[in-house]
Parts: C-alpha cells; structure tokens; sequence
C-alpha cells in the first residue's frame, strides 16, 4: 500500500485521499506532483496541482456533468458484461516485493490529461504514427517514438503519456490502480485518429473476442463524450478504436 500511495502523491493532496494510513515518502511524491518544484513555505493544495497537469477540479461544473455521463457511460458498459482492467505487471524485478508491479513505481517524466496533451502536445508534434495495412485497417506504428500511451481512470479521466525509454507503462499513469481502459494512441496531421487496446499490463487475450468488442466500443464512445463536453478539440472525424 505505500507504495501506491507514494506514486498516488504525483497529483499532490489528491493522493492522501486516496490513502489509508501516512507515507514516510508522501513530502518526497509532492516534488512529483508540481514537477520538481517545492516551496519551503506549503505544500502545492489540490488546485494548483490539478492546473499544472491540466487536470480537472473536483468541484468545477464542466466536469461534474462530465461525471454524469461517465456514470451513464460506464454502468451502462457493466450491464453489457464490461468491468474494470486489473493491472497484471509484465516482467519481474529484483528488489519488488511479490505481487507488485515495479512499473507503477516509476513516474512518468510527464503525463496530462487529454485536455492538456491536446493543447500543449498535440499540436507541437511533428511526426505521424498510423501505418494502413493491406485491405485499409490503421494501426499504431510502434517504431515510431514516442509511443503515447493512455488510460481511461474510474473517475472517467484520460490520462495521457509517453512511453519514455520503453519504460514508462501504463500502470506508470493509473499508478498501479484498476482501470476502464488502456491502450495507445495514433496520430496523423495533428489529430488523434485512433486508439487501441494494446497494453500488457491490462489488456489480456483472455478479453477476446466478444469482450474486446465490448471494451472497443466503450472506449470510444468515451473518447468521443468525453471530447465533446470538455470543449476538447483533437479527434479526428473519421476516430475509431481499434480492438488490435
């Protein structure tokens, strides 16, 4: 547990929240959660670090109503047979105790919500990373870096990173914790034009073949709600979730 609550205090007093007893490492996390930087006189509160990583405010209305759908959204998709993606690490490491992943100890250098990557990244980039395949299917093309990473969060956030160094998963960005969905992202002229499902640590072949549909469908109709009523620009109009 204190690990995760460690790697849940990159978002700041958020993370105590989301803890049940006291980290020895909670000061050392609030460095990650307003990247590196600290005052001697406080620690950052809950706004100032949600504003730095483009992230949402609990109270804000846009957001509220977003929970909403979401909880439309995502009962809905229980009813149909979806759940939660529990995070099974990929590869062992010496020094973590069993039944932890070591990836969900290991901070993204930097991460956003969609919001943030679509305003601050997005348009910045310069390369595409869609190859179309004989009979016209579109797919990430992973040799091309970085390779962006994202996860859809319980609370219906996307989170958004780079997988830096072929070490930075997606249990880097959920932390470790159960999510809805988790995938990458493709990208061609500045817009984000897929997503898929591929990720070893929450995507398993056991999800096929109905249930992948099920979650294929689910993400992207989150994607496309989600883009809508946060006023997010960055979906392609031809967007489509890939189950490959």
């Amino acid at each position: 547990m204190s690990f995760r609550c460690t790697q849940l205090g990159r978002f700041g007093e958020y993370g105590n929240t989301l803890c049940t007893n006291n980290d020895p490492d909670q000061r050392a996390a609030h460095l990650y959660a307003i990247n590196g930087v600290l005052t001697t006189a406080h620690r950052p509160d809950i706004g100032h670090v949600l504003a730095s990583k483009g992230l949402w405010a609990e109270g804000e209305d846009v957001w509220l109503k977003w929970q909403s759908m979401f909880q439309i959204l995502f009962k809905r998709h229980q009813s149909r047979g979806g759940r939660l993606l529990q995070a099974t690490c990929t590869e062992s490491r010496i020094g973590v105790p069993n039944g932890e992943c070591w990836h969900e100890l290991t901070p993204p250098l930097k991460h956003d919500n969609l919001r943030n990557f679509a305003n601050t990244t997005l348009p910045s980039l310069r390369n595409s990373n869609i190859i179309t395949l004989v009979g016209g299917a579109r797919e990430v093309d992973e040799h091309i870096e970085p390779v962006w990473n994202f996860v859809v969060t319980q609370e219906g956030e996307i989170l958004v990173g780079a997988e830096d160094y072929k070490l930075i998963k997606h249990t880097c960005l959920s932390a470790g914790r159960d999510v809805w969905s988790a995938g990458q992202i493709g990208i061609e002229h500045k817009k984000i034009c897929i997503v898929d499902l591929k990720s070893g640590h929450y995507v398993k072949t056991s999800t096929l073949p109905v249930l992948k549909k099920l979650l294929s469908d689910f993400t992207r109709e989150v994607s496309v709600h989600y883009s809508k009523m946060l006023g997010v620009q960055c979906l392609d109009a031809n967007f489509e979730c890939t189950e490959n």
